[in-house]
């Protein structure tokens, strides 16, 4: 079972965060650590200096031993303290690495968000935004505005994440020169963008809670992301919405190794729409297309 789409770290990873670190002498370094991907694992001996990023907020004080913890990386320290963090991290979706202008401290971020853990759609609830999430992360660009994504990385020049593929990669910070807001309320649009870009994972959490032996062996987390990703733009190519019709085709292009997404035949019947919305399954065990693969 892949638990998350994701490829496991390797030690270039490390050494290039080692190398990026080292050479901002400029910047002080934290690694945000999601510990929320460590429940019921061995956790990573915390530093005494690290910074639990839910302490004294009264909302969240009962997740403090699942919160994101913010970890000083000093220059000297990075070729000790980087390989140690990223080797935890295995294939979690977990770690990235902050360059924050000289002299703001983990203290300061964490105060900077505290405001920020939730976000508010026009609906009137409240959800939880785990954006230490390296799932997560780097889609706050995607459906926040250049304002509220700017309340993230006040006071923060780079951001280096480590990747789906396991490698690091550093998200676009953009500037305005205007106060970024203290709250996250989303519009409809924002919202459901933010949805959408969740649809890949969601679907593999509910491919694994199934149990469903699919995945090939050879199959790596990020090509599993990718073959996803390529199903939903084919449901959303042909118009279809529901979310049982949508997993279900997902499965499908799993089992076939993505090659159901490359037949004209397949596109056919997709565009026929010939079954009844959230039983797609039922219909393909009729469709004639699938002795292709019997």
């Amino acid at each position: 079972m892949i638990e998350f789409a994701l490829n496991p770290a390797s030690q270039e990873a490390a050494e290039q965060i080692v190398r990026t670190i080292r050479a901002k002498q400029h910047l002080d370094w934290f690694a945000l650590l999601d510990t929320a991907f460590d429940h019921e694992k061995p956790g990573f001996p915390l530093p005494q200096e690290a910074v639990n990023c839910f302490e004294g907020n009264v909302f969240l004080d009962d997740m403090k031993h699942v919160a994101p913890v913010l970890i000083p990386v000093p220059h000297a320290l990075a070729p000790e303290r980087i390989p140690l963090l990223i080797e935890h991290r295995g294939n979690r979706p977990m770690l990235s690495f902050i360059g924050a202008e000289k002299g703001v401290s983990a203290g300061e971020i964490a105060k900077q968000w505290k405001s920020l853990h939730f976000i508010y759609p026009e609906d009137g609830e409240r959800y939880m935004l785990r954006f230490a999430d390296t799932r997560t992360l780097p889609n706050l660009p995607r459906f926040l505005s250049v304002l509220q994504w700017q309340a993230f990385h006040q006071n923060i020049a780079e951001w280096h994440i480590i990747g789906r593929q396991g490698k690091p990669e550093e998200i676009l910070l953009e500037k305005t020169d205007k106060r970024p807001p203290f709250k996250l309320s989303l519009t409809e649009k924002q919202f459901a963008k933010m949805v959408e870009l969740d649809e890949p994972d969601v679907a593999l959490s509910s491919i694994n809670r199934a149990e469903l032996d699919i995945i090939p062996e050879n199959m790596t987390g990020f090509c599993l992301y990718d073959l996803i990703c390529r199903s939903l733009e084919k449901t959303a190519e042909h118009g279809i919405t529901h979310w049982s019709d949508k997993v279900s085709l997902i499965i499908l292009a799993i089992e076939m190794n993505g090659e159901i997404l490359e037949d004209a035949d397949v596109d056919v019947w997709l565009k026929a729409r010939e079954w009844e919305e959230g039983k797609i399954s039922a219909a393909v065990s009729r469709a004639s297309w699938l002795a292709k693969w019997n």
